[in-house]
C-alpha cells in the first residue's frame, strides 16, 4: 500500500500557518470526529514487508486523529500501539519512549489516537506509528486443561472387534459429559476381561496425569502409547514387513508398551515383525510426545467393577473454541511506512509538508 498525500485545501493551508506546533492533550476517548478523507495515509508493515493494514491521519477543526486499521479479512490483530507526533522527525526508533501509547489492547482490528493541537509554522508534521501485531498460526493441546475438564466418572460400553476394524474396541461413552461419544478404543490390562454391550460405570483419567498406583503397569510409557495411536497405523503398508498394519498389530504393540503380561486374545491377524516395527518407531520418536490439535489423546477408563481397564481414543478438535486446545500466536513489530531510521527498518512519515 503506497503512501498518499492529497493536496490540501486553502482552509488547511491557512490552519497550518498558525503559531508553533504543540500537542495539547490526547482527546477524551469519547470524542469521535466525523468521518472525512485522511490528509495522509500509509501502509502498516509488519516484519518489514507484510502489509497488514494502514495508518491514516485525519484533520478536522482543532482535532488531529491518527487511526491504525487492519485490512478487512486480514488475520492479524493489533495488541499494542505507540505513537510519535512532532514538528521534527523522531530521533530514535524507541517506541517505549514515544509520548503516546495504547497497550494491552487485546486483539483488535483498529486503534485511534485523537489530539487537540496547534500546528507548526512550517506546516510539516512527522509521525512514527509503531504497533505490535499478532496472528494465530496454530493450536496446541494443553494436557493440564484436559485434566481439569474431564468428568470423574462416565458410563461406558465396548464392542468387540471384527476383521478390518480400526481398533480393538468400539467404545461408547455416555452420561451427559464432555466425553459423550463413540471412540476407537484399546485394552491396556491383559489380566482382566470386559464383556461387550454391557454398561459399566468407569472412573476417568487423562493419560497425562498421575493415575492411581496399579491402574497401569508401565505408566511411564503412556507418552509412547499416545504417539502410537496418533500415527493411524491400521491400514498402512509396513515399511519393513509384509502386509499392512492391522488393529491386532497396534494392540499387541500397546500391550508391549504398557502391560507386564502379554496376550493374543481377540487381536485377530497380526505379525510380530509389524509389531516390532511399531515399537521401534515409538521408542525412536515417541518420548515426551504430546498430541497436536486435530490428533487424538488417550483417556483411561477404569470400570469400578474391577473389569478390564481400557483407553478411549478421544479426538482433539482444532478449533479456537476447544477447551483443550490453546492458540499459538506469531508476533511481529509493525511500522507505518515511510523514511527509515538509521541502521533500522523502523520508519516514520510526514504530513502537510510541501
Amino acid at each position: 500500500m503506497r503512501k498518499v498525500f492529497p493536496s490540501l485545501t486553502l482552509a488547511l493551508i491557512a490552519a497550518i500557518a498558525s503559531p508553533a506546533w504543540a500537542v495539547v492533550e490526547e482527546a477524551d476517548a469519547t470524542l469521535k470526529c466525523d468521518p472525512i478523507q485522511p490528509v495522509c495515509s500509509t501502509a502498516l508493515l509488519a516484519g518489514q514487508n507484510i502489509d497488514v493494514g494502514t495508518v491514516e491521519v485525519f484533520f478536522e477543526g482543532t482535532t488531529l486523529r491518527v487511526v491504525y486499521t487492519i485490512d478487512p479479512g486480514n488475520e492479524w490483530s493489533l495488541t499494542e500501539t505507540h505513537l510519535y507526533v512532532g514538528d521534527v522527525p523522531p530521533v530514535k526508533a524507541a517506541p517505549g519512549q514515544f509520548p503516546y501509547s495504547h497497550e494491552d489492547l487485546g486483539y483488535v482490528k483498529s486503534d485511534t489516537y485523537e489530539f487537540t493541537y496547534a500546528p507548526p509554522p512550517s506546516g510539516c508534521v512527522y509521525f512514527a506509528a509503531h504497533a505490535v501485531v499478532e496472528t494465530i498460526v496454530g493450536y496446541n493441546f494443553d494436557p493440564s486443561i484436559l485434566q481439569v475438564d474431564l468428568p470423574d466418572q462416565v458410563t461406558m460400553s465396548v464392542k468387540y472387534p471384527s476383521a478390518g476394524d480400526p481398533a480393538y474396541f468400539e467404545t461408547t461413552v455416555t452420561g451427559g459429559t464432555v466425553l459423550d461419544g463413540v471412540y476407537d478404543g484399546w485394552c491396556i490390562d491383559v489380566g482382566r476381561t470386559i464383556n461387550q454391550n454391557i454398561n459399566y460405570t468407569a472412573n476417568v483419567y487423562s493419560s497425562y496425569e498421575d493415575v492411581p498406583f496399579g491402574t497401569v503397569d508401565k505408566p511411564e510409557n503412556l507418552d509412547l502409547v499416545n504417539w502410537v495411536i496418533n500415527q493411524s497405523f491400521v491400514g498402512q503398508q509396513s515399511l519393513s514387513c509384509a502386509g499392512t498394519f492391522t488393529y491386532g498389530d497396534v494392540q499387541r504393540a500397546i500391550w508391549s508398551l504398557i502391560d507386564f503380561s502379554q496376550s493374543t486374545a481377540g487381536i485377530g491377524t497380526y505379525s510380530q515383525c509389524r509389531v516390532d516395527e511399531i515399537l521401534a518407531a515409538a521408542f525412536a520418536s515417541g518420548e515426551y510426545y504430546v498430541p497436536v490439535c486435530g490428533g487424538v489423546v488417550a483417556v483411561i477408563l477404569v470400570p469400578v467393577s474391577s473389569t478390564q481397564v481400557t483407553i478411549a481414543q478421544v479426538t482433539l478438535i482444532e478449533d479456537p473454541t476447544s477447551d483443550w486446545c490453546t492458540p499459538v500466536y506469531q508476533s511481529e513489530t509493525a511500522w507505518g511506512e515511510g523514511e527509515r531510521f538509521p541502521r533500522s527498518w523502523a520508519m516514520y512519515f510526514d504530513c502537510f509538508c510541501d
